[in-house]
């Protein structure tokens, strides 16, 4: 098993064939399970690396290339305090914590509590961020677990000594109270992004006395278009072309908010200056957009599901 799993990149470049050889091989691993009840097991306790997993939400699949997980993935558990944490290292270092409640000798319902973005930015989870988590494979050094939306995890013992998992305390007017204040804090560094993008738009026409690169904020109008017109179509062939269609538009135009002011200075339009005014203005832009989606991710938690 772990010889087929090793060059997958935790899963990520598996094909339907690697997948259903891997299941396999679980499969058989799994019906020569040594601890007949993993979660009291003294064994389940400690952080875990994963090897492999079939979550698309934890391998990163929907973020850009550059934002997936590249360093190693852990999941710390402790079935004393009922408490478990999941981490990423670079480049992100998001993590999660929840709290365990044990449904059966194997499985456990999860609850989660607080994401951290970066590593240092608490987040409380929506009371929706739940799932199950059944161990059906435990050794000293190897588990096998299985999520609640047909997930399978393949991880090995990283560190037996890991320390115990701390919570916040975490009442609900509490919790609501965070949330509260998070999603205006959210709200209020989204809509500054926004407008300091948009500032420097007119900065980089205003203070040069040239309009021309206003030319850009077509592409600020025609960026999300593809994706609210094709994004949300029923599956088929033919709704998997739409969406095809609305991401080669949506990058298009992306790139065209960057070609164009590249064009108007190779043309003599517009000076040094504008140009780069108007790339600030772009990258804040887009900074403000992925943050946008990504806390959207977080809100539905999404970096996590089992």
């Amino acid at each position: 098993l772990l010889e087929a799993i090793e060059p997958l990149q935790r899963g990520l470049t598996a094909t339907p064939s690697d997948v259903e050889r891997i299941e396999g091989l679980v499969v058989e691993l799994e019906g020569r399970n040594p601890t007949a009840a993993p979660v009291n097991s003294p064994l389940l306790n400690g952080q875990w690396e994963l090897l492999y997993t079939t979550s698309d939400s934890i391998l990163g699949r929907s973020r850009p290339s550059f934002l997936r997980p590249k360093g190693p993935i852990y999941q710390t558990l402790d079935n004393e305090s009922l408490r478990g944490k999941n981490r990423e290292t670079t480049p992100l270092f998001n993590a999660v914590e929840a709290e365990l409640e044990p449904i059966s000798d194997s499985e456990v319902a999860v609850q989660f509590k607080r994401f951290w973005l970066a590593g240092f930015i608490p987040v409380p989870a929506p009371a929706s961020a739940r799932g199950r988590l059944d161990t059906t494979y435990l050794d000293e050094d190897l588990r096998i677990s299985r999520g609640d939306k047909g997930n399978l995890f393949v991880l090995r013992m990283n560190d037996k000594n890991a320390p115990n998992i701390q919570l916040f305390s975490d009442t609900s007017l509490t919790n609501a109270y965070h949330m509260a204040i998070t999603d205006a804090r959210v709200a209020a560094a989204v809509v500054g992004g926004i407008a300091l993008g948009i500032t420097l738009q007119f900065l980089g026409c205003l203070l040069w006395h040239n309009w021309w690169p206003m030319l850009t904020a077509f592409m600020y109008v025609l960026v999300p278009m593809p994706a609210l017109f094709f994004g949300g179509a029923p599956g088929s062939n033919l709704a998997s072309s739409w969406v095809d269609a609305g991401k080669f538009l949506t990058g298009f135009s992306a790139v065209g908010s960057v070609a164009i002011p590249a064009i108007l200075y190779h043309a003599g339009k517009i000076v040094g200056g504008a140009l780069v005014m108007q790339l600030v203005a772009v990258g804040v832009l887009a900074a403000t957009l992925f943050a946008w989606d990504y806390m959207s991710e977080v809100d539905e938690g999404g970096f996590y599901s089992y």
